[in-house]
This record gives C-alpha cells, structure tokens and sequence, in this order.
C-alpha cells in the first residue's frame, strides 16, 4: 500500500515537474515516459530489497561484545540472540546470521563506553514466519525482570524508503495525540483508530 501510493505522489511530481519546463508536446511526452520508467525502475529495486530483507529484524539494546576477534564477536551475538530466544520461549528459532551495523568503536575504546551507546544488530533468520514469530513475542521482553531485557526492542528491517514512510507515520501519530486524540494507531501505512471490542452478557 505505501509503495503503491508513493509511487503515484513521485509520478504525479515528475509529471506536473515536465509540464512546467517543457513547451513542445513531443519534449513533454518524452519527459513524462522517462520519468514513468525511471520510478517503475526505482519501485522494482525497493521491491528487491523489500523481499532481501524479509527474514530479518534489527535489534537495539543488546550489548556489544568486546572479544579481539570477529569471530569471537559473532559468536557472542549469537549467544545473546540464543538468550533471547530462550526469553521469548521461541528456542527453536533458526538463526543463520547476525551483522552488527554501522562502524565499529575503535579498538582503543573503553567497555564502558562501547556498552552504553552498542550499534544495532541485524538478524537473518531462516524463513520469514519465524522472523514474525521473534516479531509477535518481542513485546514479552518488556515483562522480563531480569536479563537486562526491558531495554532491548525488536523492530522490522525496512528499506529507506520504508523507514522514511514510517517515520512520516510517527511524526502525524504524534501530532494527532497531541491535539487531543485518542486510541491511534499505525496499521497497514496509516494512522486509524484502535479496534476496540465491548463485551455483552446475554439476558
């Protein structure tokens, strides 16, 4: 759906862009093909990394190793991601790979201070159903009392283009509880309302 609709906004620009520069119908009927091609091309690659991305997550607040190796790294990631898994009662998860993202603190820097600020962990599971199993229990990590899981948050891995739709999302959800509303929501590209359901006894 937010593909689908930010395709049509890009599209529409383009074209209202082509009609404003150009005077000759054949230079304007040139523009308007090439930036239809240009954005079909631009939706086929984000539909390309939305498929690459549909068996992982990224994870915030899981501490970051600080063994010498990589692959004394990895393997401590893999450990915490176990950990977790065991937290969410989900142990049979496959896990084939974890990449931590962006650029590493140089080797000179304190624990202290690696620990407080660790960079997102990516997480590549087997197939796309147990990435959303890990998706529906994270919310359990916020009852866990020990563990230090309260901090640690599970979220979708989204494309940039994605990520500024949500981010859009969030900026008008707020906006809107600010005003007054009530019971919001994002679902499904949107912000709408909670569904809320009112019990009846029967008489």
């Amino acid at each position: 759906m937010i593909l689908v609709s930010s395709t049509v906004a890009a599209i529409d620009q383009q074209l209202l862009k082509c009609t404003e520069v150009q005077e000759d119908e054949l230079k304007v009927r040139s523009c308007i093909e090439g930036a239809v091609k240009s954005q079909l091309e631009d939706d086929k690659q984000e539909e390309q990394e939305i498929e690459k991305r549909k068996t992982s997550v990224i994870i915030h607040g899981i501490a970051e190793p600080v063994a010498d190796t990589s692959d004394e790294r990895i393997e401590n990631d893999l450990l915490q991601v176990a950990a977790m898994m065991e937290e969410l009662d989900i142990s049979d998860v496959k896990v084939d790979k974890v990449i931590r993202l962006g650029k590493r603190m140089p080797d000179n820097t304190n624990e202290d201070e690696i620990s407080s600020k660790p960079r997102p962990l990516k997480v590549v599971f087997d197939n796309e159903e147990n990435k959303l199993r890990v998706i529906r229990n994270a919310k359990n990590l916020r009852l866990a009392k020990d563990g230090g899981w309260k901090k640690v948050f599970v979220h979708q891995d989204l494309t940039p283009r994605q990520r500024q739709a949500r981010n859009k999302l969030v900026q008008e959800l707020k906006a809107r509880l600010a005003q007054g509303e009530k019971d919001l929501t994002i679902y499904r590209g949107a912000v709408v309302k909670r569904r809320t359901y009112q019990s009846t006894e029967e008489n």
